[in-house]
Protein backbone atom coordinates (compact mmCIF):
# COMPACT_ATOMS: atom_id res chain seq x y z
CA UNK A 1 0.00 0.00 0.00
CA UNK A 2 1.21 3.50 -0.71
CA UNK A 3 0.29 7.11 -1.27
CA UNK A 4 -0.55 8.65 -4.58
CA UNK A 5 2.72 9.16 -6.44
CA UNK A 6 2.87 12.96 -6.46
CA UNK A 7 1.33 14.72 -3.50
CA UNK A 8 0.94 18.16 -1.97
CA UNK A 9 -0.97 20.13 0.67
CA UNK A 10 -0.41 17.92 3.74
CA UNK A 11 -3.24 17.45 6.22
CA UNK A 12 -2.02 17.82 9.79
CA UNK A 13 -2.04 14.68 11.93
CA UNK A 14 -0.76 13.95 15.40
CA UNK A 15 2.58 12.24 15.93
CA UNK A 16 5.50 11.42 13.70
CA UNK A 17 3.55 9.62 10.96
CA UNK A 18 3.57 11.65 7.72
CA UNK A 19 0.15 13.13 6.92
CA UNK A 20 -2.18 11.83 4.25
CA UNK A 21 -1.85 14.31 1.40
CA UNK A 22 -3.77 15.77 -1.53
CA UNK A 23 -2.85 14.37 -4.99
CA UNK A 24 -1.30 16.57 -7.63
CA UNK A 25 -3.81 17.38 -10.39
CA UNK A 26 -3.13 15.72 -13.75
CA UNK A 27 -4.08 18.40 -16.24
CA UNK A 28 -4.27 15.85 -19.04
CA UNK A 29 -6.94 13.74 -17.40
CA UNK A 30 -10.34 14.22 -19.02
CA UNK A 31 -13.65 14.00 -17.14
CA UNK A 32 -16.88 14.95 -18.88
CA UNK A 33 -18.92 17.79 -17.43
CA UNK A 34 -21.92 15.70 -16.35
CA UNK A 35 -19.72 13.24 -14.48
CA UNK A 36 -17.87 16.08 -12.77
CA UNK A 37 -21.18 17.43 -11.50
CA UNK A 38 -22.41 14.06 -10.25
CA UNK A 39 -19.18 13.40 -8.38
CA UNK A 40 -19.32 16.82 -6.73
CA UNK A 41 -22.88 16.17 -5.54
CA UNK A 42 -21.92 12.75 -4.14
CA UNK A 43 -19.03 14.22 -2.17
CA UNK A 44 -21.44 16.80 -0.73
CA UNK A 45 -23.86 14.18 0.66
CA UNK A 46 -24.30 14.76 4.41
CA UNK A 47 -22.52 12.66 7.01
CA UNK A 48 -24.44 9.51 7.87
CA UNK A 49 -25.65 8.67 4.36
CA UNK A 50 -23.85 6.21 2.10
CA UNK A 51 -21.64 7.94 -0.47
CA UNK A 52 -19.21 5.16 -1.41
CA UNK A 53 -18.25 5.14 -5.08
CA UNK A 54 -17.41 2.17 -7.32
CA UNK A 55 -15.43 2.76 -10.51
CA UNK A 56 -15.63 -0.27 -12.78
CA UNK A 57 -14.32 -1.00 -16.25
CA UNK A 58 -11.51 -2.65 -18.21
CA UNK A 59 -7.98 -2.60 -16.89
CA UNK A 60 -5.86 0.37 -17.89
CA UNK A 61 -8.75 2.69 -18.78
CA UNK A 62 -8.00 5.19 -15.98
CA UNK A 63 -10.16 4.17 -13.01
CA UNK A 64 -7.46 4.85 -10.40
CA UNK A 65 -6.52 8.04 -12.23
CA UNK A 66 -10.14 9.16 -11.92
CA UNK A 67 -10.03 8.55 -8.16
CA UNK A 68 -6.84 10.64 -7.97
CA UNK A 69 -8.47 13.35 -10.09
CA UNK A 70 -11.38 13.50 -7.65
CA UNK A 71 -8.99 13.96 -4.74
CA UNK A 72 -6.94 16.62 -6.52
CA UNK A 73 -9.93 18.55 -7.88
CA UNK A 74 -11.75 18.64 -4.55
CA UNK A 75 -8.55 19.08 -2.53
CA UNK A 76 -9.16 15.93 -0.51
CA UNK A 77 -6.33 14.00 1.16
CA UNK A 78 -6.19 10.66 -0.64
CA UNK A 79 -4.76 7.25 0.12
CA UNK A 80 -4.50 4.28 -2.23
CA UNK A 81 -4.85 0.94 -0.50
CA UNK A 82 -3.76 -1.96 -2.70
CA UNK A 83 -6.37 -4.19 -1.10
CA UNK A 84 -5.98 -6.89 -3.74
CA UNK A 85 -2.50 -7.62 -2.40
CA UNK A 86 -3.73 -8.33 1.13
CA UNK A 87 -4.70 -11.80 2.35
CA UNK A 88 -5.87 -11.22 5.93
CA UNK A 89 -7.34 -8.09 7.56
CA UNK A 90 -4.18 -7.50 9.59
CA UNK A 91 -2.28 -7.11 6.30
CA UNK A 92 -4.36 -3.98 5.77
CA UNK A 93 -4.70 -2.76 9.35
CA UNK A 94 -1.09 -2.90 10.54
CA UNK A 95 1.96 -4.97 11.25
CA UNK A 96 3.19 -7.03 14.18
CA UNK A 97 6.76 -6.65 15.40
CA UNK A 98 9.12 -7.30 18.26
CA UNK A 99 10.95 -4.56 20.14
CA UNK A 100 13.06 -5.01 23.27
CA UNK A 101 11.80 -8.57 23.64
CA UNK A 102 8.13 -7.57 23.52
CA UNK A 103 5.65 -7.81 20.66
CA UNK A 104 3.81 -4.75 19.40
CA UNK A 105 1.28 -3.88 16.70
CA UNK A 106 1.79 -0.77 14.59
CA UNK A 107 -1.31 0.54 12.85
CA UNK A 108 -1.13 1.08 9.10
CA UNK A 109 -1.47 4.11 6.86
CA UNK A 110 -4.86 2.65 5.89
CA UNK A 111 -6.05 3.11 9.48
CA UNK A 112 -4.63 6.62 9.48
CA UNK A 113 -6.45 7.42 6.22
CA UNK A 114 -9.77 6.08 7.50
CA UNK A 115 -9.43 8.32 10.56
CA UNK A 116 -8.39 11.42 8.57
CA UNK A 117 -11.33 13.83 8.08
CA UNK A 118 -12.47 14.28 4.46
CA UNK A 119 -10.02 11.67 3.20
CA UNK A 120 -10.67 9.70 0.02
CA UNK A 121 -9.77 6.09 0.76
CA UNK A 122 -9.15 4.42 -2.59
CA UNK A 123 -9.63 0.64 -2.48
CA UNK A 124 -7.77 -0.42 -5.60
CA UNK A 125 -8.96 -3.61 -7.35
CA UNK A 126 -11.45 -4.46 -4.64
CA UNK A 127 -12.66 -7.53 -6.54
CA UNK A 128 -9.24 -9.10 -5.91
CA UNK A 129 -9.85 -8.92 -2.15
CA UNK A 130 -10.16 -12.16 -0.24
CA UNK A 131 -13.50 -12.75 1.52
CA UNK A 132 -11.77 -12.10 4.87
CA UNK A 133 -10.74 -8.62 3.74
CA UNK A 134 -14.20 -7.87 2.36
CA UNK A 135 -15.85 -8.97 5.61
CA UNK A 136 -13.60 -6.59 7.55
CA UNK A 137 -14.44 -3.72 5.19
CA UNK A 138 -18.23 -4.12 5.39
CA UNK A 139 -18.76 -2.31 8.75
CA UNK A 140 -16.47 0.50 7.61
CA UNK A 141 -18.49 0.96 4.45
CA UNK A 142 -21.97 1.12 5.97
CA UNK A 143 -23.83 3.11 8.63
CA UNK A 144 -21.68 1.64 11.44
CA UNK A 145 -18.52 3.34 10.22
CA UNK A 146 -16.25 1.41 12.53
CA UNK A 147 -14.50 -1.91 13.03
CA UNK A 148 -12.93 -3.32 16.17
CA UNK A 149 -9.24 -4.23 15.89
CA UNK A 150 -8.25 -6.55 18.68
CA UNK A 151 -4.52 -5.91 18.24
CA UNK A 152 -5.13 -2.18 18.76
CA UNK A 153 -7.61 -2.83 21.58
CA UNK A 154 -9.94 -0.22 20.12
CA UNK A 155 -12.38 0.60 17.35
CA UNK A 156 -11.13 2.13 14.12
CA UNK A 157 -13.69 4.83 13.35
CA UNK A 158 -14.40 6.38 9.96
CA UNK A 159 -13.75 10.11 10.28
CA UNK A 160 -16.21 12.80 9.18
CA UNK A 161 -16.25 13.38 5.44
CA UNK A 162 -14.38 10.19 4.51
CA UNK A 163 -15.43 8.70 1.17
CA UNK A 164 -14.44 5.22 0.01
CA UNK A 165 -13.74 4.87 -3.71
CA UNK A 166 -13.24 1.34 -5.02
CA UNK A 167 -11.96 0.29 -8.43
CA UNK A 168 -12.85 -3.05 -9.99
CA UNK A 169 -12.08 -4.86 -13.21
CA UNK A 170 -15.44 -6.55 -13.75
CA UNK A 171 -15.63 -9.48 -16.20
CA UNK A 172 -14.81 -13.12 -16.74
CA UNK A 173 -11.52 -12.29 -18.45
CA UNK A 174 -9.99 -11.08 -15.19
CA UNK A 175 -8.34 -14.00 -13.43
CA UNK A 176 -7.56 -14.03 -9.72
CA UNK A 177 -10.71 -12.15 -8.78
CA UNK A 178 -13.34 -13.04 -6.21
CA UNK A 179 -17.08 -12.96 -6.54
CA UNK A 180 -18.32 -9.41 -5.97
CA UNK A 181 -21.35 -10.22 -3.83
CA UNK A 182 -24.37 -8.12 -2.87
CA UNK A 183 -23.02 -7.42 0.62
CA UNK A 184 -20.25 -5.34 -0.93
CA UNK A 185 -21.89 -4.03 -4.09
CA UNK A 186 -24.91 -2.75 -2.13
CA UNK A 187 -22.60 -0.55 -0.08
CA UNK A 188 -21.21 1.09 -3.21
CA UNK A 189 -24.48 2.70 -4.10
CA UNK A 190 -22.91 5.04 -6.67
CA UNK A 191 -21.33 3.24 -9.62
CA UNK A 192 -19.53 4.79 -12.56
CA UNK A 193 -18.66 2.73 -15.61
CA UNK A 194 -15.30 3.75 -17.01
CA UNK A 195 -14.18 3.06 -20.55
CA UNK A 196 -11.55 4.12 -23.04
CA UNK A 197 -11.44 7.51 -24.70
CA UNK A 198 -12.68 8.16 -28.22
CA UNK A 199 -9.95 7.74 -30.80
CA UNK A 200 -9.40 11.46 -31.43
CA UNK A 201 -9.32 12.34 -27.73
CA UNK A 202 -6.97 9.45 -26.98
CA UNK A 203 -4.64 10.68 -29.71
CA UNK A 204 -4.52 14.14 -28.13
CA UNK A 205 -3.87 12.58 -24.72
CA UNK A 206 -0.85 10.67 -26.06
CA UNK A 207 0.58 13.85 -27.58
CA UNK A 208 0.04 15.90 -24.42
CA UNK A 209 1.46 13.30 -22.04
CA UNK A 210 4.46 12.11 -24.06
CA UNK A 211 5.22 14.63 -26.80
CA UNK A 212 4.95 11.91 -29.44
CA UNK A 213 4.58 13.04 -33.05
CA UNK A 214 0.97 13.47 -34.20
CA UNK A 215 1.30 10.85 -36.96
CA UNK A 216 2.47 8.21 -34.48
CA UNK A 217 -0.22 9.22 -32.00
CA UNK A 218 -2.83 8.83 -34.74
CA UNK A 219 -1.58 5.36 -35.59
CA UNK A 220 -1.53 4.25 -31.95
CA UNK A 221 -5.04 5.51 -31.27
CA UNK A 222 -6.35 3.87 -34.45
CA UNK A 223 -4.59 0.60 -33.60
CA UNK A 224 -6.12 0.58 -30.12
CA UNK A 225 -9.59 1.34 -31.43
CA UNK A 226 -9.34 -1.40 -34.07
CA UNK A 227 -8.05 -4.06 -31.67
CA UNK A 228 -10.64 -3.16 -29.02
CA UNK A 229 -13.36 -3.73 -31.60
CA UNK A 230 -11.97 -7.25 -32.07
CA UNK A 231 -12.31 -8.12 -28.37
CA UNK A 232 -14.77 -10.76 -27.21
CA UNK A 233 -17.07 -8.25 -25.61
CA UNK A 234 -17.59 -6.64 -29.00
CA UNK A 235 -18.21 -9.90 -30.85
CA UNK A 236 -14.55 -10.48 -31.73
CA UNK A 237 -12.00 -13.14 -30.89
CA UNK A 238 -9.41 -11.32 -28.79
CA UNK A 239 -9.60 -11.93 -25.04
CA UNK A 240 -7.76 -8.73 -24.07
CA UNK A 241 -8.08 -5.03 -24.69
CA UNK A 242 -5.23 -2.61 -25.36
CA UNK A 243 -5.12 -0.25 -22.40
CA UNK A 244 -4.41 3.46 -22.46
CA UNK A 245 -1.51 2.60 -20.17
CA UNK A 246 0.04 0.44 -22.91
CA UNK A 247 -0.51 3.18 -25.48
CA UNK A 248 1.23 5.75 -23.30
CA UNK A 249 4.20 3.40 -22.85
CA UNK A 250 4.39 2.89 -26.63
CA UNK A 251 4.13 6.63 -27.26
CA UNK A 252 6.93 7.39 -24.78
CA UNK A 253 9.27 5.08 -26.67
CA UNK A 254 8.19 6.51 -30.01
CA UNK A 255 8.78 10.05 -28.73
CA UNK A 256 12.39 9.02 -28.07
CA UNK A 257 12.88 7.93 -31.65
CA UNK A 258 12.04 4.23 -31.31
CA UNK A 259 10.20 2.98 -34.44
CA UNK A 260 6.55 2.46 -33.64
CA UNK A 261 6.47 -1.24 -34.53
CA UNK A 262 9.58 -1.82 -32.39
CA UNK A 263 7.95 -0.02 -29.46
CA UNK A 264 4.86 -2.21 -29.79
CA UNK A 265 7.02 -5.33 -29.54
CA UNK A 266 7.69 -4.56 -25.88
CA UNK A 267 4.37 -3.00 -24.88
CA UNK A 268 1.40 -4.46 -26.75
CA UNK A 269 2.38 -7.62 -28.63
CA UNK A 270 3.63 -9.66 -25.61
CA UNK A 271 0.23 -9.26 -23.94
CA UNK A 272 -1.39 -11.55 -26.50
CA UNK A 273 -1.07 -15.33 -26.56
CA UNK A 274 0.90 -16.87 -29.43
CA UNK A 275 -0.57 -20.33 -28.94
CA UNK A 276 -2.18 -21.54 -32.15
CA UNK A 277 0.37 -20.28 -34.65
CA UNK A 278 -1.23 -18.34 -37.49
CA UNK A 279 -4.61 -18.53 -35.76
CA UNK A 280 -3.33 -17.17 -32.44
CA UNK A 281 -4.36 -13.88 -30.85
CA UNK A 282 -0.83 -12.58 -31.33
CA UNK A 283 -1.00 -13.37 -35.04
CA UNK A 284 -4.22 -11.35 -35.31
CA UNK A 285 -2.59 -8.44 -33.50
CA UNK A 286 0.51 -8.56 -35.71
CA UNK A 287 -1.67 -8.55 -38.83
CA UNK A 288 -3.57 -5.53 -37.54
CA UNK A 289 -0.33 -3.70 -36.70
CA UNK A 290 0.96 -4.41 -40.21
CA UNK A 291 -2.27 -3.17 -41.74
CA UNK A 292 -2.33 0.07 -39.77
CA UNK A 293 1.32 0.87 -39.19
CA UNK A 294 2.77 -0.63 -42.38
Amino acid sequence: MGNVATLKNPVQTVGETPPIEVPELDGNYIVDHDRQGLLAHILAIPQGDLRNILLQGPTGCGKTDLARWIGATHKRPSYEAMVGQCIEPLDLLGIKGVRDGATYFAESRFVQAVETPNCLVILDEINRCTPNILNMLIPLLDHRGQVYVEELNRYVNVADGVVFIATANIGTQFSGTYRFDDAISSRFIYTFECSFLDEEIEKDLLINKTGVEEDDANLLAKLASTLRSKAEGFGGTLTKLISTRQLIASARLASQGVPLKTALESTVIPAFDDEGGTNSERSQVLQTIQLICG
